[in-house]
């Protein structure tokens, strides 16, 4: 009983991190795509480290999924919803 809790529990571990890619931009130049737990609080943290003289929000939004894993022990499946915000930014450039 108690791995199918720990499986959950490492899952919610995992869905809390925030990730952040480079990604080309319509302009032709590069952005930001950062990813993030629940809201976009932790998002903008991300995007104020990556850019430190400030940027431009190009375009943000959630999605909602879930994480699944199967227990080896008791072949159990638990499905872990997981809300993430998102965020594409443009760091501004020195002027």
């Amino acid at each position: 009983m108690l791995a199918p809790m720990r499986i959950a529990l490492a899952l919610l571990v995992v869905a809390g991190c925030v990730t952040s890619d480079r990604v080309p931009l319509p302009d032709g130049s590069f952005g930001w795509y950062i990813e993030c737990p629940r809201d976009q609080s932790a998002c903008l943290d991300e995007a104020a480290e990556k850019c430190p003289r400030g940027y431009e929000v190009i375009d943000r939004g959630s999605r909602t999924g879930a994480y699944a894993s199967t227990s080896p022990y008791t072949m159990q499946t638990v499905m872990v919803p997981v809300t993430r915000g998102t965020l594409t930014i443009e760091c501004k450039r020195n002027e």
